[in-house]
Formats: C-alpha cells, sequence, structure tokens
C-alpha cells in the first residue's frame, strides 16, 4: 500500500502541512516542506543548496504526504514556515546540523558554530526540532559506508559553486557526520506523530516504501 501520493497531487484541502520528494537523479533524493496559506495556496518551502532556501509554489512533480500531526500542530508549523519563508534566512549547506534552529518569533536562523549546515532533509528536521517536534530519534543514526563518500561529492559541488571557501574549509574538519537522507525524514514525518522519536532500524522499514513510491 502506497504511504505518498504519487506526482500530479497535492495536499488535501483538510491538510496545512506535508512533506514532498522526488528523485534528483540517480540515487539522489530531493525533500521539502510543504505548507497551506490563509488563502488555501500550497506552497514548498525547501533547501536546493549553500544559501538557496526556496519558498516555491507547489509544483506536483513531487510525491507528497502530509506530516503526521493533528490539525492544530499542522496550522502551527504551517505558519512558522512562512514566517521563514518571509525572514528569507541565508542557509548553510552542511552535514552536521547540530544547534542549527531558525528563531520564533522572526524565522530568522540562529547563529551556529563555523562548520555547521542543513541538507534538503536536515531542513525539514531543523525547522521542526525549533518548534520541539523531533520526528527521528537521532542518536540511534549510525554513519554508514557511503556517507562519507556522497559528503565528498557534495563538497565539490559547493567549490564548483563557489561557496566561501571558509565555510567549505569548516565543513571539512568537522570531519564525517551522520547522513540524514531525505526519504528517511519523509517517511518518518508522516508517520503519526505519536510515534516520533523513531529509531533507525524502524525509519528504514518506512523509508523503503517511501522509495517504492517514487520508483513507482
Amino acid at each position: 500500500m502506497p504511504v505518498l501520493n504519487g506526482p500530479g497531487s497535492s495536499l488535501e484541502e483538510s491538510h496545512y502541512l506535508g512533506v514532498a520528494i522526488k528523485n534528483a537523479g540517480g540515487d539522489q533524493n530531493h525533500c521539502g516542506l510543504l505548507y497551506r496559506l490563509d488563502d488555501g495556496e500550497v506552497r514548498m518551502l525547501h533547501l536546493a543548496f549553500h544559501f538557496d532556501l526556496r519558498d516555491d509554489e507547489w509544483r506536483p512533480d513531487y510525491c507528497c504526504a502530509p506530516v503526521g500531526f493533528e490539525l492544530e500542530n499542522q496550522l502551527v508549523v504551517a505558519a512558522f514556515a512562512n514566517a521563514v519563508a518571509n525572514a528569507e534566512p541565508n542557509v548553510p549547506y552542511g552535514f552536521d546540523a547540530n544547534g542549527m534552529v531558525f528563531d520564533r518569533s522572526s524565522g530568522e536562523l540562529l547563529e551556529a558554530p563555523a562548520g555547521k549546515g542543513l541538507t534538503c532533509a536536515t531542513f525539514v528536521l531543523a525547522l521542526l526540532r525549533t518548534l520541539g517536534f523531533e520526528p527521528l530519534d537521532e542518536a540511534s543514526w549510525p554513519v554508514r559506508d557511503d556517507d562519507e563518500e556522497w559528503q565528498a561529492k557534495i563538497l565539490e559541488l559547493m567549490k564548483a559553486n563557489d561557496a566561501n571557501e571558509d565555510h567549505i574549509e569548516a565543513v571539512t574538519r568537522n570531519g564525517q557526520s551522520k547522513r540524514f537522507r531525505p526519504e528517511e525524514v519523509v517517511g518518518a514525518s508522516i508517520t503519526d506523530s505519536d510515534e516520533w522519536s523513531i529509531e533507525f532500524d524502524k525509519a528504514q522499514e518506512i523509508a523503503q516504501k517511501v522509495l517504492e513510491d517514487i520508483a513507482a
């Protein structure tokens, strides 16, 4: 049974918050947060790359599903996502998201130590974490064999796109970090929030269903 709505779909009118994901080429997926405005418009807030936070009109070439919240929390997080979008914070790309949170009142990104940053997946986690929500039991995540290779590839892309040398050096000094993959974050986020703080092994089961839906 699919866990995501396929391309061409959107959030149902009764939902105000969701997540979206699609394949971005090869084994790389890209995800973002969907939120509904008061006028009914659905937007997608996502970190496209280094200092490239985007708030786009919903393009239904993604698979999507509502976040596993009751209506009250959907409304709270959707309003905060809109505040972050309006603040247009400069969000660095990086692999160690420790300390990366947003100001609850302004939506601005709070200053973090050098070398910290977010990916498309950890951006979703950081926004939720700011409001006290933790879909994943992050302490249960291992560093996997292919994490280092992926991080090296992303660093090369950052260099090719003229990312600040000081930031790249700081990210490099931080060393290898755990990777939270888009399908893992999406799978956890659409699970009933009563089950949140999902451990790694369980998250892999849900992520596999997400991958199957993307490939279908």
